[in-house]
């Protein structure tokens, strides 16, 4: 069953599958609380204090359960449970409160939903849905992988990463495996036109925030060196009409700050699904 939460004219609206939607009033205390959540997630990036996050996650349940019979309906339904968080394409500051919340780590009582046999998946989507979900244009999956090293001093382990993404796709018969070497938007564009057709790129690199453009991404020019982009030039070069899903293996490439998110930005393009870090990661762990 699908719980979708939403905020609308500074109300929270929880609706547990096809049941009547239960409304909060969206406070200020209510508001305090919720950004609360995300400054405690974010300081405890650093550290492992397991204790700590289910504290926010039980936090966070409170906050969908004002009705306890509604939640227990989407608890104990059969099949997986969804948890998808809504905003409009241009979100409010709330909505964007809203998708930045780690709903990933909910709890009810002492355990994680994601400690549970039933499996848990948590959605955010920024703006309408298309009236159908996309269809795959072939029977195999096409994948493209990309790393950017600029000035050959990122730090980054992208050999390694292509090595096991070669391990873990040498036996499946139905998936093609591009790898672009460039490091460069643009070649990567004209690569993937060549191909004809890419379901889902893989881009490993750097990223940074950049007080007038948001966060920008750490590419490579022509000559190796340092070229930052953002979901303006993958407009630009209309490289989100190339794919329909993207793995950003960014530090930080999901974060929201102040009004910058180069999430929203690309789902805003046209990108179907998007998958981002909100926060840093450590080479072994991409």
């Amino acid at each position: 069953m699908q719980l979708t939460v939403n905020i609308i004219e500074q109300k929270l609206i929880c609706t547990f599958g096809e049941r009547p939607p239960v409304h909060v009033n969206l406070t200020n205390s209510l508001i305090a609380e919720l950004q609360a959540c995300c400054h405690q997630y974010h300081d405890l990036q650093k550290s492992d204090d397991p204790a700590a996050l289910l504290a926010i996650g039980q936090t966070l349940f409170a906050v969908i359960n004002t009705q306890p019979a509604e939640t227990q309906s989407w608890l104990n339904a059969t099949g997986s449970r969804c948890l998808a968080v809504l905003s409009e394409a241009n979100p409010t500051p709330e909505q964007q409160l809203l998708l930045h919340l780690p709903w990933e780590i909910l709890a009810e009582n002492n355990q994680f939903l994601t400690d549970d046999v039933v499996p848990f998946e948590v959605i955010r989507r920024v703006g309408q849905p298309s009236s159908a979900p996309l269809q795959p244009r072939y029977k195999d999956l096409t994948l493209a992988f990309m790393a950017a090293d600029p000035g050959l001093n990122s730090g980054l382990n992208y050999e390694a990463e292509e090595r096991a993404i070669f391990t873990a796709t040498r036996n499946h018969r139905n998936l093609n495996l591009l790898v672009d070497e460039s490091g460069n938007l643009e070649e990567l564009s004209r690569r993937l036109s060549e191909a004809g057709h890419c379901d889902v790129l893989h881009l490993s690199c750097h990223g940074s925030f950049d007080t007038e453009r948001g966060f920008v991404l750490h590419l490579e020019d022509d000559q190796f060196g340092l070229m930052t982009a953002t979901a303006h030039d993958f407009g630009r070069l209309r490289l989100h009409e190339q794919f329909s899903t993207l793995f950003l293996s960014a530090c930080h490439s999901a974060n929201h700050q102040d009004k910058h998110s180069l999430m929203i930005d690309l789902a805003r393009l046209g990108i179907a699904n998007i998958v981002g870090w909100d926060g840093a990661v450590a080479d072994e762990d991409a």
